[in-house]
């Protein structure tokens, strides 16, 4: 929240670390949005992971525990719930629900803040308050670090691979190189890009224009 504050002053002054931190998120973001794109059903399957592991653990360390066998239903069903613990976890999901479907529409703002935390909380105890002590929590940087690492460790659908080179090429505005569509499809091998362009050259659906590595390619109109 001190952050905040400086920046409603319009502190003008940011220290370097700041700025490098700043920068590294950007780049991040960056990647997120590719990611976003380009492999949506991976990015549903760790995120309903994210919403299971982080309802349960993020509980625990607050001596928040309930019996292993009701940690599915709790998070990802709509069973009557027990006790409060129950109702802490089941709160907890329903914020970061929240954020995962309203994201772009929330107001970094006190407000939705305290919202947010009046719903993890299950609307009980101090559900909606300032702690009164403060807590070691994970920084931006490393969250994304940690989102790139475990997207990387999710296993892609059949055909997702081939399906992201197509979408990259369908989006292309002009004539394109293997580079720019190596750019635009991190994660991708540079032989399952090659092995597209051979199938779609097989269809008729785009011409090579030169030879080499830096030969450029068109798509042809249907």
């Amino acid at each position: 929240m001190r952050t905040l504050r400086l920046f409603a002053l319009d502190a003008t002054d940011v220290p370097m670390s700041a700025a490098w931190n700043l920068a590294d998120v950007g780049e991040a973001k960056g990647k997120q949005e590719l990611f976003t794109r380009q492999s949506p059903q991976r990015l549903k399957a760790l995120r309903e992971h994210a919403l299971f592991e982080s309802a349960v653990s993020s509980n625990r360390i607050e001596g928040v525990e309930i019996d292993p066998s009701r940690f599915r239903p709790v998070v990802l069903g709509r069973p009557a719930l027990r006790d409060r613990n129950e109702e802490e976890v089941r709160g907890y999901r329903d914020a970061l629900r929240r954020i995962h479907e309203s994201c772009r529409k929330l107001a970094v703002s006190e407000e939705a803040i305290l919202d947010l935390h009046r719903l993890s909380r299950g609307q009980i105890g101090d559900a909606g308050q300032y702690r009164r002590k403060d807590l070691d929590i994970i920084i931006l940087k490393t969250a994304y670090r940690e989102f790139e690492d475990r997207l990387g460790q999710t296993s892609a659908p059949r055909g997702e691979k081939s399906e992201i080179v197509l979408n990259a090429i369908h989006r292309a505005t002009g004539d394109f190189s293997v580079a720019d569509l190596q750019r635009e499809c991190p994660g991708v091998s540079l032989d399952m890009i090659r092995h597209v362009l051979k199938d779609l050259r097989r269809k008729k659906a785009v011409a090579c224009l030169g030879q080499g590595r830096h030969a450029t390619w068109r798509r042809r109109e249907s």
